[in-house]
């Protein structure tokens, strides 16, 4: 290793990449991206910080254990309701209205914006009228993609973003509980220094558990008409449920809730979105960003419980980068002509070190990677861990000044069952960094060609003696559990012989396959 001297007048060592030793990283819940000579960073953490880092939401099966925790962070944080941040959205819920599909054109992908008979690629274009205009798909049907609105979402699912609203949004019977929806209008677009941007901002409520979104210009709650409606318009000119309102009133409404979520989807846009001041092609202006400021000093005073899912959880690692495949560029309907964007320009250094994070006072410098999933059918991780190998060698390349100064972390946590909630969450309050281990059941069958892997790694006796695999191994306890951690506490297994106190949560196995000679669990 190359001694160097810090600015400090310090003997200091060239960061390297952690991680060489022969257990996959895919059954790490927490291990070293880089070491430095330095060591970690172990600077406590902002002891009034309530954040729940998700990877699938809390939903009505997520682990008993988490539940019971967010009741307790609820009981102990003023304000009522909850605030969707859903600028990591906004690619999600433009696409039937930005989307111009083409039979001609796009009739072979799986998603298009109008009806097919069959729905499927190739089928039958719909078509009404005399012209033959095309059918656009329903909100239902664009539910099957994954493209609602969130207004239907809410309303008929009862949950957005893998956020259930008996959760989130719990109250008395009969008593309305507030829901707020926001997001920030800004394309980079900056004149005479003033960046130009607009905050949008919906409200509803529910009821009982039902929801019901109330109208912009204050004409009372949606008809059903409204919820139907496609395709919807998410841009700076607002639609039936959003409009632009001011900082001060936007600064209230954060001012008043619980809960802030901040929601799935692209984390480029959260990260610039929630910056405190705003950022232009990679220059962090003398300007202040009255949306992400104004969410940030509420989480960080511990006003509000600021609950990340995917995206939202990603935004708020130390280090970003390569950790995501997140697009950087797109286009987006932010003033009705549409304009693409390049975060990758408009972010600059930010991009591999955003800022959130440290401006909240999370610590031990921790990056988040939620979604690993495991796939039964060919036995393998489908590579989630991997990604940090590609930022550790951006931490230690030497190029540029964004090497790591102290050991850098990650925290990975898994989908048992993403729709059902049932993941593992990072949990960061009164001054501790706490893993909540979630809890799954579901079995699927051992299909041939997992059984054929696993004799090929030796591991034919234990496939003989198992018809199914558990998406998580048996013994944890339904109810979920949960560990503290700091650095000193070093790498976390959370499957195979060294897994943290004999407890097996995830299935032993790497990206390419079985371990040889190891057994699943």
């Amino acid at each position: 290793e190359r001694a160097v001297e810090d600015d400090m007048g310090c003997a200091a060592s060239s960061p390297v990449r952690a991680g060489d030793d022969d257990v996959p990283l895919d059954v790490k819940a927490i291990f070293p991206v880089v070491k430095t000579a330095r060591g970690p960073d172990l600077a406590p953490a902002n002891p009034n910080l309530k954040l729940l880092l998700t990877s699938a939401g809390l939903m009505p099966n997520s682990a008993p254990e988490l539940l019971a925790r967010y009741r307790v962070l609820q009981a102990g944080t003023p304000g009522k309701g909850v605030l969707f941040l859903l600028d990591a959205k906004l690619k999600t819920l433009q696409w039937s209205k930005t989307t111009k599909s083409n039979p001609s054109r796009d009739n072979h992908l799986k998603y298009v914006t109008y009806r097919r008979s069959p729905e499927a690629p190739g089928g039958t274009p719909a078509r009404s009228g005399i012209l033959g205009q095309l059918v656009p798909k329903g909100q239902a049907e664009l539910a099957a993609y994954g493209y609602q609105s969130v207004e239907w979402a809410l309303r008929n699912n009862g949950h957005y973003s893998n956020a259930s609203l008996p959760i989130v949004a719990h109250g008395p019977e009969g008593e309305q509980v507030p829901v707020f929806l926001s997001w920030l209008s800004y394309d980079g677009d900056v004149t005479n220094g003033r960046p130009e941007y607009r905050i949008l901002l919906a409200k509803g409520y529910v009821v009982d558990g039902q929801f019901t979104m109330l109208k912009a210009d204050g004409s009372g709650p949606f008809a059903d008409t409204d919820y139907e409606a496609v395709p919807i318009s998410y841009s700076e000119a607002g639609n039936t449920a959003f409009k632009a309102v001011s900082d001060a009133d936007f600064a209230s409404v954060v001012d008043s809730v619980q809960t802030v979520w901040s929601c799935g989807g692209v984390t480029w846009q959260t990260v610039q979105n929630l910056q405190p001041h705003f950022v232009d092609e990679g220059k962090i202006l003398d300007v202040v960003n009255p949306y992400g400021k104004t969410v940030l000093d509420a989480v960080k005073a511990g006003s509000v419980i600021y609950v990340g899912q995917s995206a939202g959880t990603v935004a708020l690692s130390h280090n970003i980068g390569p950790l995501t495949t997140d697009p950087t560029d797109f286009r987006l309907d932010t003033d009705e002509e549409g304009e693409v964007i390049d975060l990758d320009e408009e972010l600059g250094k930010k991009m591999v070190e955003p800022g959130l994070g440290a401006y909240l006072g999370i610590p031990h410098r921790l990056i988040f990677r939620p979604h690993l999933s495991f796939n039964p059918a060919t036995f393998n991780y489908m590579g989630r861990a991997l990604a940090t190998e590609k930022l550790g060698k951006v931490l230690t390349d030497g190029v540029g000044e964004d090497d790591a100064t102290h050991d850098v972390y990650c925290a990975i946590t898994a989908d048992y069952n993403f729709k059902q909630g049932q993941g593992d969450v990072i949990e960061v309050s009164e001054g501790q960094v706490v893993y909540h281990v979630g809890f799954c059941s579901d079995e699927v069958d051992l299909a041939g060609d997992a059984r054929a892997k696993l004799a090929a790694a030796g591991l034919e006796a234990w496939a003989s003696r198992h018809a199914s695999l558990r998406r998580q191994p048996p013994g944890n306890p339904q109810a979920g559990w949960s560990f503290t951690w700091s650095p000193r506490d070093g790498e976390v297994h959370a499957a195979g012989p060294n897994a943290k106190g004999g407890k097996r949560w995830r299935i032993y196995a790497s990206s390419a396959g079985p371990i040889a000679g190891v057994p699943p669990y």
